[in-house]
């Protein structure tokens, strides 16, 4: 159950060994490697629930073990080495497993044995979906899955479940089979990889599967099981047998098998791992156990799983055990009574000998042995069954057991201990030795982990500090030990009197309180009752963030982006940003800066004092702890956080922090107690004393009560409150204020308040007493702002006037002033906030844009950097202020000040001494003026994506990639998938040769098919056209228009050609009509689109590449048209897209009719268009606001109309982006753009909100560009073949009004002049309406959610191009075609991508020779081009182009191109790199600034000493070796080794090579990563290429059966719904586009034939098609006999005269067949196919000739229902015309203006004009081009 989170114990000891867990997930063991076989036996003895009889012959048994075999002992540390008895200091290793690759995530010692819970390997690899569909895995495991799916699944699960059904039986066949054996999975399979041809042979013969192999294979591939090369992982059956995804949590237990290894059936239910020296058991919980913690006693282990329930096994049944009892305590079984179908185990713990169960319900269940009270149930009796304590403690939030005690603690801060309870151990005050229930303790802190030790328990509270409690004593023993100051833990563990820490950072603390310990895990060099780290293994642990889980973009999300507030403390600085950390500079004398020892790495000693501003730990986000503001005194902070709690920190002799202490320093920030229950709001801090100020208008004042400043009356000079303490009589209050010995409260009747020290008159009441309670000041002023300076106060009345008293130290002005008074020369300034410090004070103006500062002289040369000396005199007021930004915030101190502006940056002045100015170079210096430069912080604040990048980048953890690196990334593994994507590759380009083949058998019978198509179109297919041969160069022109198709075509194909012509220095209208040109017909055609889509990339990539390039201004460059011109191309080119475009355009123009109705000027914003535009229509107004003052009623109306029509179309849109969506062409346009801008302009999208600017403005630029074809087809509806139903209402002016409207709605730009106000509300509706904005920007999302990928749906189209039957043909201008050569030639060095002796363009135009002149062409003349755009046909070499990244041929491609499929370069066996990464990725933590050549010692001493690792080992020397070698020939020395001297020099100069080496294997790493991404992408979009290849093959193989049918309906009126089922066939898509082409346009019709080719002609046929009634009246038929149904004018005769046959069709039609009209044929029956041989009409001529009248001829000459009488002459003669007209084309009979003679021909003019006619037309019916062979 994913419900179940427990705490995961890193750390656990006994009183003889330790282990804890690595940031790695390695293992860490140290103490006694052996179980004291002494000690065992005692414990058995005392035991009472154990015979001595048993006892015997466990140890009889123990005895014939131990002397039959000495390899059957396997200790608890896991070493199975004899001569490893004790571990002094921590050694790790990993643990293996046979299917998945783990790390260990939690770890409990037992007395004598360790279990420890893995986990699997993190994968990081980002592309990989590696969340499997749980859906599916609990059906593959339901036990009662019907063959038959459901009826309410999806498409897609009907889809899956035959998989499903069967991946469901052959787990069973497979679980049945190792029931049956009684064998355990593993030890069946033997490894966790085998090959797929032993897994089925398996499958056949010893499981016996009733499963086909075929079916085997398809279990295969949908489990995913198959792996590079021939092996199929077998982890996916590991865990449909066992039920449960393990890899969750697996177990191991370190320790003897006759201890506590589970039993099976007899057998160790484990599986022994060795490896190594390494011994230690895999344990195999049940079916359907996954292990979420473990827990040890004295002789059992108990196992909660994820899904809630308890399990155990023990070896002597006990209570403990539950009801688990011998002889079957070994077996894993539940533990009854515990959960219900309500509730769950939400966590366990265990002592030596009884349990505990934190339930979901929240109340807590105990068994096991009783004494001691520790069961709390108010009894010392033993319990096998689980009971409820019975006491109601609330809201539990954690349990812990100890040895013989047990605890608990809730939510709302109560403890509650029971058991043993000597030396009071829980610091109870009376002496109890135990407790049978829950007893309650109160402790002064909060408590988040607790280790419970023989004598002594210690505790770590929420702060992370460590209280040792025992013997009566509570310590803190943080603050007891300077070496634990800035130590924060968070896990303790312990037993005995020993005990462990882990630390926030990740070290290990460890001490003991007995005089003997085996788990120190370190030196003596601190006392061993002190807390002292393992440094052998520091910062090796997870730290606090770890355990937390914290996410990593959330942390980098609220990383601080600027400063806002800035404070002084008198040698100190702090800042505070807006995410709420601190920022520091100073010194950390009394604590102020709150750094404690261990808290940052260059811990300053000398007096603690740091000169570079430094991020406060303790006061980031990290320590999750957020300042909202801060008050500064002299050497102490407080500090108001965002959840309401009051921190202080600093010096505190006279209890000025409020925490009942008075020390001389405190560096940890806390909580101020007292002040819990209150909210506080603002703080004010003084010399030595502080107040608070809470939301209800009371202060609070504590400190020093000298001279009466803490308003709490008359009292003695030394009297301290240490609390805050309320002052009597202040009510209202909004603002409070401290200086050195006197105070100040403002309420909010604008009231001043003050009181204490009087002497210099800063009380303002004209006296120098000393006032011990809150006074009144009595002057006529309302105040708005006070503040206490050192001896004098400063304050602002409600009319924004500065007024000061006391010793002001302003010239010409008495020293002390008793009285508020103006400042001299400030008077008519207004301030907003001032400070006053000791000898000088400054003020804010109103606006912000400057601070005047005045007071000592010092001041004055500090600022304006003077060469004044005197520091005693006075100065008057100078200013301050920063060009370009305004003052937000500002501080000053006794000697220093600082300042922020409203963009964040940081500027400081004063005395540098002990680093208050927060910069190095300032120590260099006495004093630092105030220069206008700000202080860099970048260090610590995030400025937008590319800062985050760089910290994500800083903070990359190569170690923990390489650890957790997947098998994927093995160099072997990538290798072999290399060669399967080679493999699929190659079976594209053989599917596509296979299909090329296949259409090339298929071309003679679709030539027929065309052929037939053409006769249907026309009934006379042979009146041709006369086509002039007068131009003398005609062959000339045709070979120019070969190599202009190839011109255009190598423009195409490959995008740099195309790219490098629109960068050339031309006029923009020729590149846009070279654009127009090369891409034109871009409609449906796929292959250009994406073309296109590269060529955009191109060019953003050239507008961004731009120095002076700002967002989105750069979209207005002049370059910019080219971009936009091409992106509205691809657009509108893209038919899905323009079908909704065209949607919303008819929308709009619909909405517009039904608004405006008659109205043609109905939206017409413009009032010099109204009609009451003049007055009294005699004068014409050309001004438009005076025209919309006349006819302001008119213009309003229409203004409101237009924003009706919008809200319209605002809904129109709505709907579509909840619903609807645009095709993946636009949604690769906008993430390119995107992600190409965010990276050039930082651009901040992480969170698409409008009301964040950049995120509008984006949206804005990109929905202008998408939106730009339906402004277009609104404002010009019938170029976009938009439909116009009510022409009046759409008028010109009426479009482009609701067009101009849509473009500001898209663009964010407002309509009008900013004077025009009648557009306001039209421009508020589309540009400041909420809901229309965040319905722009939730578009922009839904775009960009998408992930198409540009280079799959490429490489489709061009294969389908390819595929298709014919090249493409384009219609061009001739002009345009020589200006492109001329163009081209005249750039051809900037145009070229390959050598000029290869490059296609080069080569063409030395083809063509020269430019043509530009005459040769009309401006209207049309030239027909087929482009080559048929790449693959005639060369399948593809690569990819090094600048574009497209794929293109080879012949077009440059010499550095770059192959398709990149094969990996592995690293070199031995290199450094290879070493050091093999290194890295099995050895420990490495710490960033550690060293790395005692880390490799490390290493190698546990390979050597523990692990028995000799190849490890060798790896090391050989990477030292190497690095040495490379030293010496850096060097040019010899290196001897056994000079000391010299190995320390070189092992000095080692690191350097190591960082170098450490920064290789990131980027082999990342090499690696970016392959296998690269592998996952190849393999999807072949894949999906070679399916849709299979998918053509299937479509496009026609049987014979087919072909008939298709023929029948081509020429016998099958309609084209008929014809549609063929469309997908490999050549026939083109016929039945040109039946739309061609029936559209007569013309067209008339002039079909022009273009058939030689080969066409040979298959021409005679065809004629006549009506009945149209053949009997013209005597052809004499006589018919039809049915009375049906009228002579609708049947119809085909005649067809082809080969030996004649072929007649007879057909009823109701209606008239429209040819050449509308897109559709009328469905006909057919009547009569007959087919008259040849010699038959040979009969019928010989018989003619005799006739001396004509005869009746019967057709069908056979017995049929239906008869015809044609007129045997008629008959003839019609059919010989037919053949004459086909043997006039077969022979290229033409009547030529060549062989006309000279002689003019004589005319008849007696020939009437009809039959001159009919003679013209017959003449243009035979004349056709000139026959080459005729000279």
């Amino acid at each position: 159950m994913d419900a179940i989170k427990v705490q995961q114990n890193y750390l656990s000891c006994s009183e003889g060994h330790a282990a804890a867990v690595g940031t790695y997930g390695q293992i860490y063991v140290w103490g006694k490697n052996y179980y004291d076989r002494v000690k065992e036996k005692t414990v058995k003895s005392d035991s009472p629930s154990q015979s001595s009889s048993e006892l015997n012959s466990d140890d009889d048994e123990n005895k014939k073990k131990e002397e039959s075999s000495e390899s059957d002992l396997y200790f608890q540390l896991g070493f199975n080495d004899n001569e490893i008895d004790y571990i002094e200091k921590p050694v790790y290793y990993s643990l293996t497993h046979p299917l998945y690759r783990v790390n260990a995530s939690q770890v409990q010692c037992g007395p004598n044995f360790t279990a420890i819970v893995a986990k699997e390997k993190p994968n990081v690899l980002i592309d990989e979906e590696t969340n499997e569909d749980d859906e599916n895995f609990a059906k593959e495991i339901d036990e009662n899955i019907t063959e038959q799916p459901p009826y309410n699944l999806t498409p897609e699960e009907k889809k899956n479940h035959p998989n499903i059904f069967l991946t469901n039986h052959i787990r069973q066949e497979i679980v049945a089979f190792l029931r049956s054996k009684k064998i355990e999975f593993m030890d069946y399979f033997k490894s966790r990889i085998i090959k797929e041809s032993t897994f089925i042979d398996l499958m056949k013969t010893e499981i016996h599967s009733q499963f086909t192999t075929e079916q085997i294979r398809n279990f295969i591939n949908f489990k995913k099981m198959r792996l590079p090369g021939k092996g199929i992982t077998l982890r996916p059956l590991y865990e449909l047998v066992y039920k449960c995804k393990q890899s969750r949590g697996v177990l191991y237990i370190l320790g003897r098998k006759d201890l506590i290894i589970p039993q099976r059936h007899g057998q160790l239910s484990a599986e022994l791992i060795k490896e190594f020296t390494l011994c230690y058991y895999l344990i195999n919980l049940p079916e359907s156990v996954c292990c979420a913690k473990v827990c040890c006693g004295l002789d059992f282990v108990i196992v909660l799983s994820f899904d809630g329930f308890v399990y155990s096994w023990g070896t002597k049944g006990s209570a403990s055990l539950g009801k688990n009892r011998s002889p079957t305590c070994r077996n894993i079984k539940l533990i009854t009574g515990l959960v219900t179908e309500r509730v769950y185990v939400k966590d366990i713990s265990c002592g030596f000998s009884h349990c505990m169960a934190l339930m979901s319900s929240g109340f807590i269940m105990t068994w096991g042995n009783g004494d001691h009270g520790k069961l709390g149930n108010g009894r010392l009796e033993n319990s096998s069954r689980p009971e409820n304590i019975g006491a109601d403690l609330g809201d539990i939030e954690f349990i812990k057991a100890g040895a013989n005690s047990s605890f608990c603690k809730c939510k709302d801060g109560n403890s509650y201990f029971w058991g043993e309870a000597n030396d009071c151990k829980f610091g109870n005050e009376i002496y109890k030795t135990y407790f049978e229930k829950p007893e309650q303790f109160t402790y002064t802190f909060d408590i988040i982990d607790i280790a419970i030790g023989k004598n002594y328990c210690v505790i770590i509270e929420r702060v992370g500090f460590l209280n040792q409690i025992g013997k009566g004593t509570i310590v803190c023993l943080n603050k007891k030990h300077k070496e634990l100051e800035g130590a924060s833990f968070y896990q303790v563990a312990g037993a005995g009197n020993s005990f462990l820490a882990l630390s926030n950072k990740g070290c290990i603390y460890s001490w003991t309180l007995e005089n003997e310990c085996s788990i120190l895990g370190r030196d003596d060099s601190i006392t061993a009752s002190l807390p002292g780290e393992l440094t052998i293994c520091s910062q090796q642990f997870p730290t606090k963030d770890d355990e937390d889980e914290v996410n990593e973009e959330q942390t980098v999300k609220e990383n601080s982006t600027k400063i806002v507030k800035v404070y002084c403390l008198e040698e100190n600085t702090m800042l505070l940003t807006d995410k709420g950390e601190v920022i520091a500079s100073g010194t950390n004398k009394y604590g102020q800066m709150a750094i404690a020892y261990g808290d940052i790495e260059d811990y300053s000693e000398d007096n603690g004092v740091y000169s570079t501003f430094t991020l406060i730990p303790r006061l980031s986000t990290t320590s999750k702890v957020c300042i909202t503001s801060m008050a500064c005194g002299a050497f102490h902070v407080i500090g108001i956080c965002k959840d309401g709690k009051v921190l202080s920190w600093g010096a505190n002799s006279y209890g000025q922090l409020g925490n009942k202490a008075l020390t001389f320093s405190q560096q940890f920030p806390e909580i101020i107690v007292s002040l819990k229950s209150e909210t506080i709001v603002q703080a004010a801090a003084g010399l030595n004393h502080s107040m608070v100020l809470n939301a209800k208008g009371q202060v609070f004042s504590f400190g020093s009560a000298e001279n009466g400043k803490l308003g709490q009356g008359r009292l003695n000079p030394t009297v301290v409150y240490s609390t805050p303490t309320i002052i009597e009589g202040l009510n209202d209050i909004i603002q409070i204020s401290c200086g050195a010995s006197h105070s100040l409260a403002l309420n909010k009747k604008k009231a001043l308040f003050l009181w204490g020290s009087g002497w210099k008159g800063q009380i303002g009441n004209g006296k120098k007493d000393t006032v011990y309670d809150p006074v009144l000041l009595l002057i006529n002023h309302d105040w708005e702002f006070a503040t206490c300076g050192t001896n004098h106060t400063l304050a602002i009345n409600s009319y924004k006037k500065i007024y000061h008293w006391g010793e002001v130290c302003f010239p010409e002005e008495e020293l002390e002033i008793i009285q508020p008074v103006p400042i001299r020369g400030l008077e008519e300034i207004s301030f907003k906030r001032a400070f006053a410090s000791e000898c000088h004070s400054a003020a804010l103006v109103e606006n912000g844009l400057a601070v005047y500062c005045w007071g000592k002289q010092m001041h004055k040369r500090i600022a304006s950097a003077k060469p004044e000396t005197n520091d005693k005199e006075l100065c008057k007021p100078i200013v301050l202020s920063i060009p370009g930004e305004k003052i937000s915030h500002f501080s000053i101190g006794q000697s220093h000040g600082v300042l922020v502006s409203d963009q964040g940056n940081v500027f400081t002045w004063g005395y540098t001494y002990g680093g208050r100015t927060g910069e190095p170079t300032d120590s260099k210096i006495r004093t630092k003026a105030f220069s206008g430069k700000y202080v860099d912080l970048s260090r610590y604040l995030s400025k937008g994506n590319k800062a985050e990048d760089s910290i994500k980048e800083q903070v990359i953890d190569i170690q923990l990639l390489l650890q957790n690196e997947p098998d994927e990334l093995n160099e072997l593994n990538i290798r072999e998938v290399d060669k399967q994507i080679a493999i699929k590759f190659n079976d594209c380009i053989d599917k596509f040769v296979e299909l090329t083949a296949s259409d090339k058998n298929q071309e003679s019978f679709f030539v027929k098919v065309e052929h037939k198509m053409l006769s249907r179109l026309q009934q006379d297919p042979f009146k041709c056209k006369l086509v002039s041969d007068g131009r003398s160069n005609n062959s000339d022109t045709e070979n120019r228009l070969i190599f202009y198709s190839s011109l255009v075509t190598t423009y195409q194909i490959h995008v740099c050609y195309m790219f490098k012509l629109m960068t050339l220095k031309l006029d923009e209208k020729k590149k846009i009509e070279m654009l127009n040109l090369i891409y034109c017909d871009m409609e449906k055609d796929y292959r250009l689109i994406y073309t296109s889509i590269y060529l955009a990339r191109m060019l953003l990539n050239k507008l961004l590449e731009k120095k002076n390039a700002k967002f989105p201004d750069f979209f207005e460059d002049p370059d910019a048209v080219i971009y936009k011109e091409l992106i509205n191309k691809i657009i509108t080119a893209s038919e899905v897209d323009m079908i909704k475009i065209r949607t919303f355009a008819e929308t709009v123009i619909q909405s517009l009719s039904n608004v405006v109705h008659m109205d043609e000027n109905g939206i017409d914003p413009n009032p010099l268009n109204c009609q009451k535009n003049t007055p009294n229509n005699t004068v014409k107004i050309s001004n438009k606001i005076t025209a919309y003052q006349i006819s302001r009623n008119i213009v309003d109306r229409r203004m409101s109309k237009l924003r009706q029509l919008m809200q319209y179309f605002v809904d129109c849109f709505r709907k579509f982006v909840r619903e609807d969506e645009f095709s993946d062409i636009i949604t690769l346009i906008v993430k390119d753009f995107i992600n190409k801008c965010t990276t050039k302009f930082d651009l901040k999208l992480k969170k698409f909100d409008y009301q964040i600017d950049v995120v509008l403005m984006t949206t804005h630029t990109i929905l202008s560009m998408i939106f730009k074809p339906l402004c277009d087809a609104v404002q010009n509806p019938l170029d976009y073949y938009v439909l116009v139903e009510n022409k009046q209402a759409s008028s010109i002016e009426n479009l482009n009004s609701i067009s101009d409207s849509l473009r500001s709605f898209f663009s964010g730009i407002k309509i009008g002049a900013s004077n025009e106000r009648w557009y306001s509300d039209i421009n508020e509706f589309n540009l400041i309406n909420e809901k229309n904005l965040e319905l722009k920007v939730e578009l922009l999302e839904k775009i960009i959610n998408k992930k198409p990928e540009l280079e799959e749906m490429f490489l489709e189209s061009m294969f389908l191009n390819s595929l298709s039957a014919f090249d493409k043909e384009i219609t061009v201008s001739g002009r345009s075609l020589i200006r492109m050569h001329s163009i081209t030639a005249s750039n051809l060095e900037d145009l070229r991508v390959n050598n000029p002796s290869y490059d296609p363009l080069i080569l063409l135009c030395k083809a063509l020779v020269s430019v043509p002149p530009m005459k040769t062409y009309s401006h209207t003349e049309q030239l027909n081009l087929s482009l080559y755009t048929r790449a693959l046909r005639q060369d399948q070499s593809i690569v990819r182009c090094p600048e574009c990244e497209m794929l293109i041929p080879r012949d077009m491609a440059p010499n550095n191109f770059k192959p398709v499929i990149e094969v990996y370069d592995p690293m070199p066996p031995n290199s450094p790199v290879f070493l050091y990464t093999k290194i890295l990725a099995t050895g420990c933590k490495k710490i960033k600034k550690g060293n790395i050549n005692d880390y490799l010692n490390q290493y190698k001493e546990i390979c050597e000493e523990y692990l028995r690792d000799y190849k490890s080992v060798e790896r090391v020397n050989s990477l030292i070796h190497c690095v040495d070698t490379i030293f010496a020939a850096e060097n040019d020395m010899a290196i001897d080794v056994t000079d000391a001297e010299q190995k320390a020099f070189v092992e000095k100069n080692r690191e350097k090579y190591f960082k170098n080496i450490e920064l290789g294997c990131e980027t082999e790493f990342k090499r690696r990563k970016h392959h296998c991404a690269l592998q996952q992408k190849l393999t999807r979009i072949f894949d999906h290429l070679l399916d849709i290849l299979n998918e053509k093959q299937k479509t496009s193989s026609l049987s014979l059966k087919e072909k008939k049918h298709l023929l029948f309906n081509v020429e016998y009126g099958g309609s084209n719904r008929d014809l549609e089922r063929f469309s997908d066939s490999v050549m026939f898509s083109i016929f039945l586009n040109k039946i739309r082409e061609y029936t559209s346009k007569k013309e067209m019709s008339i002039n079909l034939f022009e273009n058939l080719t030689d080969e066409m002609k040979e298959s021409l046929r005679g065809f004629m098609k006549r009506s009945l009634s149209e053949l009997n009246r013209k005597g052809i038929i004499k006589e018919y006999f039809i049915p009375e149904n049906m009228k002579p004018k609708d049947i119809i005769f085909s005649f067809e005269v082809e080969g030996e046959f004649i072929t007649m069709i007879v057909t009823h039609s109701k209606g008239r067949l429209n040819l050449c009209g509308r897109d559709e044929f009328r469905q006909e029956e057919l009547l009569l196919y007959e087919k008259i041989p040849s010699e038959y009409i040979a009969e019928l001529r010989e018989e003619a000739k005799f006739l001396e009248k004509d005869k009746i001829t019967i057709l069908p000459s056979r017995s049929f229902a239906i008869k015809f009488g044609f007129s045997q002459m008629a008959l003839l003669d019609m059919i010989g015309r037919m053949e004459d007209k086909i043997a006039a084309y077969i022979q290229n009979i033409s009547i030529s203006l060549v062989n006309i003679p000279n002689s003019k021909k004589k005319v008849d003019k007696n020939k009437t004009k009809e039959e001159k006619s009919n003679e013209e037309d017959e003449t243009t019916r035979h004349l056709q081009a000139p026959d080459k062979n005729l000279d």
